[in-house]
């Protein structure tokens, strides 16, 4: 493992500052062409096949269709294509330095075009996948980044996840894929530097690990951990100088909103830079070993280092200025908190009060009053004769320890079973409510989000609610709340003066279509300043659920959202009157931001 960081250390200590620059200007300008090209790819596909939005219900209908096949087919191959590049001109620098040779970013970004296209050349049909065969391995700080921060990739996580019933089948189809790709990864010299064969690559890789695999692996990991600790090092020094800024040049009522917009970018910075260095060690490291045993090829200089030198650090000093004057102008004349909807700024127990009492019982629908809730958010749904109640889950188990699921029984067996002590024992004897109660104990207390749960087995329960509301009047007191959007459609049909919110876990595409919807309820991590706009203008509010920390409550208000949804109400009415305070510390606002 000495031996791989020695000449890890070599390779790096010859050409480090142009790697650096090459990474900064090349990584800045392939992670803005493809976040800009992924979304406008994203929004045409959903254009071109009907799809008004894009939502955790047709989302599945929605990447199965043909056109959106082979649009991510094409963005596969363009992300293959910048990764090829990329690791050329990697490779280039680390020959130069072993050829004692300095070289400039400017020579490395053409060097990895052409070393890019004569690999394509030798390899025109399978060098798409053996470059994304590398991303595994080489880019699993980028991909873990990208999945946090890009939503339709978080979803399709989630989603991926929930599709293994037994979890250690999952563990082992990673490690499976990470063992591949170190492979692939450890076959790029063999591939790229002397021309072999992709098979015949792989083979010499495989030998070369296969001898040597505990020093090769620590060695490695070593590296990416060094890499992490500098990222999080980066991460704090940034969120300093960010919070520093704001506390020193930004109006006292609007720091904690400034903190929170300035910190998530000070955290995109670091996770490119975090990305582009897990790339760059692991190939530096990958070339370590691979050097060792193998001389290097000897190269000609490039003869315009100086000019290249200097047109590198004009550019870098250029992105740097744009940056800081993009700054300075949020912070002197916008980075203000969005105060036009605070006066209508509603909060609304999730499940009736999540966190202080049982879900969807009348102890929490007490709490939510308590707490001096605008709305109570509750769960509704049918036993198998017809009486609505309270419930989240079709399935009792988590909430009372029955199994059994409630389309399966009746009310009275439903109204036996314990819906409080799995909470605390403060609750034994808590009952699962019929949504009649509640609507009684509610009115003149407090409005009511009633969302209705789509099971499979209650396909006529939107009408039903209807008719309840209707018989107990209590239409002007409620939303009528589902992830279902024909259910909304129903609702309307039946009674054109309920309102309806549409529950959404993605803001892809175009709302002017979502008609029967006179809400959004989203997902906070999904809300953006953007489409709490783009509804504002079309006449509807968005709420955000399930928020439950300062910073994501401050974060909505900022971005101008109705109302939140939330398991902690208290907390929510100290944030939100707390937002014009102008005490906050450096000590708090350091906290918001480093969240």
């Amino acid at each position: 493992m000495k031996d791989i960081l020695n000449s890890v250390w070599k390779i790096g200590k010859k050409n480090g500052i142009s790697l650096i620059l090459f990474e900064v200007l090349y990584r800045s300008a392939v992670t803005m062409t493809a976040g800009k090209l992924m979304d406008w790819s994203i929004r045409l596909l959903l254009k071109r096949q009907g799809f008004s939005y894009l939502t955790a219900e047709n989302y599945a209908k929605f990447m199965l269709q043909p056109l959106t096949i082979f649009g991510l087919f094409l963005l596969a191959i363009l992300a293959a294509l910048f990764m090829l590049i990329e690791i050329s001109a990697v490779f280039w620098a680390v020959q130069c330095s072993v050829n004692d040779i300095k070289v400039h970013a400017l020579v490395m970004a053409k060097q990895g075009i052409i070393n890019g296209a004569r690999f394509i050349r030798r390899h025109p049909f399978f060098w798409p996948v053996y470059m994304l065969g590398t991303l595994p391995f080489l880019g699993l700080h980028f991909i873990i980044w990208e999945i946090i921060n890009v939503k339709i990739l978080e979803f399709t996580a989630i989603q991926i996840y929930n599709l293994f019933p037994w979890k250690w089948v999952l563990v082992l189809l990673c490690a499976v894929v990470l063992t591949g790709s170190a492979v692939i990864s450890f076959s790029l010299p063999y591939c790229i530097e002397e021309g072999m064969r992709i098979k015949t690559g792989l083979k010499k890789a495989a030998a070369r690990l296969k001898r040597r695999i505990g020093r090769y692996t620590a060695g490695v990991l070593v590296m990416q951990g060094m890499t992490l600790l500098a990222a999080a090092a980066a991460y704090l020094v940034l969120s300093l100088a960010v919070v520093a800024g704001i506390y020193l040049f930004m109006k006292p009522s609007a720091r904690i909103s400034g903190v929170l917009v300035y910190g998530a970018q000070a955290q995109n910075f670091v996770a490119i830079f975090s990305g582009s260095a897990g790339i760059v060690t692991g190939l530096l490291s990958v070339s370590a070993v691979y050097f060792r045993r193998n001389p290097a090829g000897s190269i000609k200089a490039s003869s315009k280092g100086k000019r290249a030198r200097r047109l590198i650090y004009l550019l870098t000093a250029f992105i740097a200025a744009a940056e800081a004057g993009i700054f300075a102008y949020h912070v002197f004349y916008v980075g203000r908190v969005n105060n036009t909807v605070l006066d209508s700024f509603k909060v609304t127990a999730h499940r009736g009060g999540a966190l202080m009492a049982p879900e969807n019982t009348m102890s929490a629908m007490k709490y939510a009053v308590e707490s001096m809730s605008d709305y109570a958010e509750i769960d509704v749904q049918e036993t198998s004769d017809d009486v609505l109640v309270l419930l989240h889950d079709s399935s009792l188990k988590r909430t009372t320890g029955y199994n059994g699921n409630i389309w399966a029984m009746t009310y009275q067996e439903v109204a036996q079973l314990d819906a409080g002590v799995r909470f605390n024992s403060r609750f034994l004897g808590e009952q699962v409510p019929a949504l009649d109660d509640v609507i009684e104990y509610s009115r003149g207390k407090i409005g009511l989000n009633i969302e209705v749960k789509n099971n499979g087995h209650n396909q006529n329960i939107v009408s039903k609610v209807v008719q309840c509301l209707e018989e107990h009047d209590f239409v002007d007191q409620c939303v009528l709340t589902s992830m279902n959007y024909s259910f909304l459609q129903q609702a309307k049909e039946l009674n054109p003066d309920i309102r309806t919110r549409y529950i959404m876990t993605m803001t892809y595409g175009g709302i002017s279509d979502i008609e029967a919807a006179d809400f959004f309820s989203v997902k906070h991590t999904y809300v953006t300043g953007a489409f709490v706009q783009e509804a504002h203008s079309c006449g509807k509010e968005v709420h955000a659920w399930t928020v439950n920390y300062p910073g994501d409550i401050k974060r909505m208000i900022t971005y101008g959202v109705d109302g939140i949804i939330t398991d902690d109400p208290a907390l929510a009415h100290e944030v939100y009157l707390d937002e014009g305070e102008t005490q906050a510390g450096f000590g708090r606002l350091l906290q918001y931001a480093i969240k």
